[in-house]
């Protein structure tokens, strides 16, 4: 949260509000009653509640916009008959005080709302709750002539049975776990326990085919695409303790070894075997050829591996080795990588810093013996001006030395700076360049317009000056709601962009997706007193007993239950 500052400015005398007579309040004037400020009351008599408005504002012409509250004796609420129930009392049945009902016998449930709220005319929010009986249900027990259960509340309603196999080589097959139902059948059938194996991973060529999936006695058959030669067994047979007969083969391909290479091409000539990382290699695969010297090979560059293991390469050479002239380096740097043979390079760089090079800084000796480009010029340049958000440069020849670089700047934004610059015969500006500036909005003027109860959410800021087009989240304190927009944007014109905006107390009920609660009556928010009944989809039942809610201010009078299938 950011911490008010008062900014000093001076102001024109204001219209100022009387204060309140204050033998029975307690009066908070948030500025010394200006015009717009507010004044809040509370009752001295922490037992009495104000009857009236809590908050009046002072008007232009001097007065409140409303006369102050009376502070009254709240009416107490009778105690319930505690025959069937243990009650608590939150405090004494004032307002707003709660009342919470439990049936004395445990074999009983409570049929209606086991919380009820004093209300300021003396009346409890609904009638007490009855304690009836329920009636027991349990679930029969499953054959466990296979099956290992354990079942965690006596097969009663909302219980649940876990099933294992008794022999730990066979599998289930079906649920793990089924839940005792009202009706007294369980959620689902046990599940069997069968012998299956272990799946078989089909690796690069092979297809593997099942007669009966992975169960006992099935039959895992193994078939390898061509080119690829199996190595291992046709097929697999699934035992009665849960493991295969037999491993998996091997699907393997032809190959060609790489040193046999060397006997099918010139001396001369070499592969490039990066990323090779075996010396036999499979059918199919190809190389690139080079010559050592780095001319131009003759004929086809690509060795392939045939299908015969042998290596099918076209008739190659190299021609004889060629150089290319060293460069005049009077202004240059020249870095020649392989002596100036063919395909090697030369990079070049300027010997006076202050000069930049004007073409190209590598160039390739070619097989003809001559280079691809001639050296580049060392001319005296300035560093190319980087156009800002909103700030355009043109120049007048470029960046080479005496061009002139203009500063544009678009609107809404203003330069800050020189409106030009020039090139220097040292390779700088003469003067740094300009700025393209938005107009900012001063984050103590937002305070001006929004109410006094608003603050900005300043998760993030650093500044007290916030840039053009610059938005801040708006809150409440004291946990009250927003209402109107939440947003607050900083102008073109440096001042903030606000809607009108209050805040008020109340509630809301968390959503849940997909749920089957019925909200009655379903708002976004519930000013506080307003209440709810919830109920459930067809086919559903509410978790708990409550099915009526009240707003307390910020919060509900209990929590929210949720939906579950009968």
């Amino acid at each position: 949260m950011y911490e008010r500052k008062s900014p000093e400015i001076a102001r024109t005398p204001s219209v100022k509000c009387s204060k309140f007579d204050d033998r029975d309040f307690i009066i908070q004037y948030d500025k010394h009653q200006v015009v717009n400020s507010t004044a809040l009351f509370f009752c001295k008599d922490d037992h009495k509640i104000l009857d009236g408005p809590n908050v009046v504002t002072c008007l232009s012409n001097g007065k409140w916009s409303s006369g102050p509250p009376i502070c009254k004796n709240p009416l107490n609420c009778s105690k319930f008959d505690d025959e069937d129930f243990v009650i608590f009392y939150d405090k004494e049945p004032s307002i707003n005080s709660s009342a919470v009902f439990f049936c004395k016998d445990m074999n009983k449930k409570l049929e209606g709302s086991n919380i009820v709220t004093c209300l300021p005319n003396g009346k409890w929010s609904d009638d007490p709750p009855k304690c009836k009986s329920a009636p027991t249900v349990k679930c029969p027990k499953f054959d466990d002539i296979e099956l290992f259960i354990l079942y965690d509340n006596g097969q009663d309603v909302n219980s649940i049975a876990v099933f294992f196999c008794t022999d730990k080589r066979k599998k289930l097959h079906g649920k793990n776990l089924v839940t005792c139902l009202p009706n007294g059948q369980w959620s689902g059938d046990p599940p069997k326990c069968k012998v299956t194996c272990p799946s078989i991973e089909e690796t690069e060529g092979m297809r593997v085919f099942y007669t009966k999936n992975l169960d006992e006695g099935s039959i895992a058959a193994f078939l390898c695409s061509y080119p690829r030669t199996r190595f291992g067994v046709v097929w697999t047979t699934c035992k009665a303790n849960g493991e295969w007969t037999d491993p998996p083969p091997k699907c393997i391909s032809s190959s060609c070894f790489l040193e046999k290479l060397f006997d099918v091409i010139p001396e001369n000539v070499v592969p490039v075997v990066e990323g090779v990382t075996s010396d036999t290699l499979p059918l199919n695969f190809s190389l690139h050829l080079i010559c050592k010297n780095n001319t131009t090979l003759n004929g086809s560059d690509t060795a392939h591996c045939g299908e015969n293991g042998t290596w099918e390469v076209s008739k190659v050479q190299c021609p004889p080795s060629v150089k290319c002239s060293k460069f005049d380096d009077r202004e240059l740097i020249i870095h020649y990588d392989k002596e100036q043979a063919v395909n090697s390079s030369a990079l070049f760089l300027c010997k006076d810093d202050h000069k930049k090079l004007d073409g190209p800084n590598t160039v390739t000796c070619l097989s003809n013996g001559q280079w691809s480009s001639g050296p580049p010029i060392c001319k005296t340049t300035c560093p190319m001006i980087e156009e800002t958000e909103g700030m355009s440069v043109s120049y007048t020849k470029g960046v080479d030395e005496g061009s002139i670089a203009a500063f544009h700047c678009l609107e809404p934004r203003t330069r800050t700076g020189v409106p030009r610059t020039t090139c220097k015969n040292n390779g700088s500006w003469t003067h740094p360049p300009a700025r393209c500036t938005l107009l900012s909005c001063p984050l103590d003027q937002l305070f001006d317009v929004v109410p006094a109860n608003v603050v900005p959410v300043m998760e993030g800021v650093a500044s007290d000056t916030l840039p053009y087009n610059f938005t801040l989240r708006l809150t409440c304190e004291d946990n009250m709601m927003l209402s109107g927009s939440d947003v607050a944007k900083c102008g073109q014109d440096g001042k903030w962009q606000v809607s009108s905006i209050q805040c008020i107390s109340g509630c809301v009920l968390p959503r849940i997706e997909n749920s089957e609660l019925i909200i009655e009556p379903d708002k976004s928010f519930y000013r506080f007193g307003e209440s709810v009944v919830l109920s459930c989809s067809t086919g559903y039942v509410l978790n708990s007993d409550a099915v009526r809610l009240m707003c307390l201010g910020t919060s509900w009078s209990e929590n929210v239950p949720e939906c579950r299938k009968k």
